[in-house]
């Protein structure tokens, strides 16, 4: 294997700790609820603190690695996971299994932060955009594989098991980073953790057209993909009676869409350009939304359309995703850590917060969540298509100077 090829899937099952974090979790919250004897919302809290977690813990990471380097927030992320999924594993009651997920999440905010920050400082421009397409294609196995084997190990050994299996992941995972991952940044910023300097980042972020426009893609989009993740097992439950096995195979399908989404961006990056695929895919998605609403709405739709509705979303959405952070974070390459902690930390914690509210409000009906996550696609959709009108708007404006 050469150092390109490992990088790559090292960072993709980084970045993996996160959805295997959550998408394990989500099939078991029945299993969870009657062992602790809860209420299953009580259980479910268990998937928004984790997510909050994930978020808060973006704050710091990134300027900690611009100041430090990569390596030492890698392996301070992994053992919280490490500590957090050892936590979880042992928890006798519901008050310590949420402080366990509450450290897993810290754990993986590091790999949501640093995998962004090791791709800028490796890549530029559209390879960038490749290589996080590549990266996310990987962490889209995990999501496929985390809700099956979560399930399968809860019912054949308990649902600790499952923690116990995130303990591996995140085991292996140091295993990696110390045999197999060298330092990337090449020169540190001894003024990375100073208020100033982070207020001047932030600012040169926000005022940087480019990285303003799909920062805004990402915060709004976060509200479609956190009301999924959080909602889906009590949608799926009230709206179509799905639970267990089949809600774990049918869950993994949205990785399925992940996988096949980034496959396809690669392909479609080299061709059209990151911001075109980006508009596709958007539309693609917001079809796909609309249709499954339609159909809910006429009474019609079941859980394999709302499975395949999810698929289509997850892969062009995806997409935006992965793209829209190539865009903010290209132009940032001296404060790289410091770009990605204000992307993951803004995009997290306000998803997992409208994501809860949203999961509340809906009580799993299922026509209120892809009504929800239609409006973010759409929004989504304006600021893409906007931005690429504009662009092309500029260029005929220099061709037509050029000709006078």
């Amino acid at each position: 294997m050469n150092r390109q090829t490992f990088i790559i899937i090292y960072l993709g099952l980084l970045l993996g700790t996160g959805p295997a974090a959550i998408d394990s979790y989500a099939p078991l919250l029945s299993l969870i609820a009657a062992d602790l004897d809860i209420a299953v919302a009580n259980a479910q809290l268990g998937l928004s603190t984790a997510l909050f977690a994930m978020g808060v813990g973006q704050i710091f990471i990134g300027p900690a690695a611009d100041r430090w380097g990569r390596t030492k927030p890698v392996y301070a992320g992994l053992s919280l996971f490490v500590i957090g999924s050892a936590l979880a594993l042992m928890a006798p009651s519901v008050e310590l299994l949420l402080l366990g997920r509450f450290l897993q999440g810290l754990g993986a905010a590091t790999g949501q932060i640093l995998v962004r920050a090791i791709l800028r400082d490796l890549f530029t421009g559209q390879d960038l955009a490749h290589a996080t397409a590549s990266v996310t294609a990987i962490m889209g196995v995990v999501v496929i594989m985390s809700p099956v084997t979560g399930y399968l190990l809860a019912h054949a050994f308990g649902w600790r098991a499952m923690f116990g299996a995130l303990l591996l992941y995140g085991g292996v995972l140091l295993a990696a980073t110390r045999w197999g991952y060298h330092e990337t940044i090449t020169f540190v910023n001894d003024d990375a953790l100073k208020p100033a300097a982070m207020l001047a980042a932030a600012r040169r972020i926000v005022v940087h057209p480019q990285s303003l426009r799909f920062l805004l893609v990402l915060l709004v989009g976060g509200f479609a993909m956190f009301s999924y993740v959080i909602s889906a097992p009590v949608v799926y439950a009230t709206s179509f009676g799905v639970t267990g096995t089949k809600f774990a195979l049918l869950y993994a399908t949205m990785g399925g869409g992940a996988l096949s989404g980034q496959i396809l961006n690669r392909w479609m990056i080299r061709r059209i350009g990151t911001v075109p695929t980006m508009v596709l895919s958007l539309a693609c998605a917001a079809a796909a939304l609309f249709t499954g609403l339609v159909l809910q709405l006429l009474g019609v739709l079941n859980a394999y359309g709302f499975t395949a509705v999810l698929f289509l979303f997850a892969a062009g959405f995806l997409i935006a995703v992965s793209n829209a952070t190539a865009l903010v974070m290209d132009p940032h390459g001296n404060y790289a850590g410091f770009a990605a902690s204000l992307v993951g930390t803004l995009s997290f914690a306000i998803g997992s917060l409208t994501g809860t509210a949203i999961a509340q409000f809906a009580a799993g009906d299922a026509a209120v969540v892809l009504a929800c996550m239609l409006a973010s696609v759409l929004a989504c959709l304006g600021f893409a298509a906007s931005w690429l009108w504009q662009a092309r708007h500029r260029h005929a404006e220099e061709q037509l100077h050029y000709a006078k």
